[in-house]
């Protein structure tokens, strides 16, 4: 969530950041300012009224205590409570409201995201080994069934149609790559492993924004408030969640594989020609809690280290995404 004084001290900056996402999100900065100016004019009118209410309480008393009567402030007193019930519930209103909105708020891109149309505005900043020349590319659908890794008819048996159910190599190969890839990171990066409850509340999964936006991609269970993680990033972001770290204590560095649970579909709402997320997908991810200061430094520094060590080398690259990428 955008903290609420960016919004304040610099509403252009937000606007322009976010216009880059392409998404139409900089249109509701709007509205986020005025509520929050609704919001803390109540607010102060409260506070006054409280304070005005004290102040003739100890009037009052002091009127008992002289035996006068003090029938008048007691009328005042309660007119101004019934003010600041209306108020109360004015203020709560607005902050939900201001809320609310903050949550269907993106993130602000950083400076170095592009604004660009397709993906040809991403920039390369960085690639590993030698990319391989493929004389006849095929697709992971068909390499998938031309080895023999996986049955996509006994898949559909068990789960229905868009699932996956790998068998014999491709089994292995699956199991082998999670190993691989925690191996990797604690032996070599110094991370430590997590093996956490696959079901989260509520509250973790607006932690890592994937409510309220993405709710309907979710699978959910007790009226929604315990869900099926979507990728293990919402386990491991939300380990210190509401803690406050000494910096001593830092940096906190984690890696997990989990089962990964969200419905996904293609653009014009066609199944992805892929294992359908939900039930299938295996996933690993690493969180870093660190300083705010150097944190481009670190994220470069950790992203380099996926370069695989010799003998195991993979070509990949790393970039920056176009805002409407990110």
């Amino acid at each position: 969530m955008i903290d609420i004084r960016l919004i304040r001290e610099k509403p252009d900056f937000v606007r322009e950041r976010l216009a880059t996402r392409g998404g139409g999100d900089e249109e509701k900065i709007d509205e986020v300012l005025r509520v929050d100016a609704e919001r803390r004019k109540t607010e102060t009118e409260l506070q006054r009224s409280q304070s005005e209410r004290n102040r003739l309480s100890k009037e009052i008393g002091a009127k008992r205590s002289r035996d006068e009567p003090s029938g008048e402030l007691e009328a005042q007193v309660r007119k101004i409570g019934e003010q600041i019930g209306d108020l109360t519930q004015r203020a709560s209103s607005f902050d939900e409201a201001q809320r609310n909105l903050l949550m269907e708020i993106p993130n602000v891109p950083h400076e170095s995201v592009q604004i660009g149309k397709d993906p040809s505005a991403n920039r390369v900043v960085r690639t590993w080994g030698e990319k391989p020349q493929l004389t006849k590319p095929a697709d992971h659908v068909a390499l998938g069934t031309r080895l023999n890794l996986f049955d996509l008819d006994r898949a559909a048996k068990l789960s229905g149609s868009g699932f996956i159910c790998f068998t014999g190599a491709g089994a292995r190969l699956e199991r082998s790559l999670i190993n691989f890839m925690i191996d990797l990171h604690t032996r070599e990066h110094g991370y430590v492993e997590i093996s956490p409850p696959f079901l989260v509340r509520r509250d973790c999964m607006i932690g890592t924004s994937q409510l309220p936006k993405f709710e309907a991609d979710m699978y959910g269970l007790e009226e929604n408030q315990l869900f099926l993680a979507p990728t293990a990033e919402v386990q491991l972001t939300n380990l210190y969640r509401e803690d406050i770290l000494s910096v001593a204590d830092l940096p906190k560095k984690f890696v997990a594989y989990t089962p990964c649970f969200r419905r996904e579909a293609g653009a014009a709402g066609a199944p992805v020609r892929q294992s359908r997320v939900g039930e299938n997908r295996n996933a690993g991810e690493i969180i870093r809690r660190t300083r705010i200061a150097g944190c481009r430094r670190r994220t470069d520094s950790a992203t380099a280290r996926f370069a695989l060590p010799s003998g195991r080398a993979l070509h990949w690259r790393s970039g920056i995404w176009f805002g409407q990428d990110v």
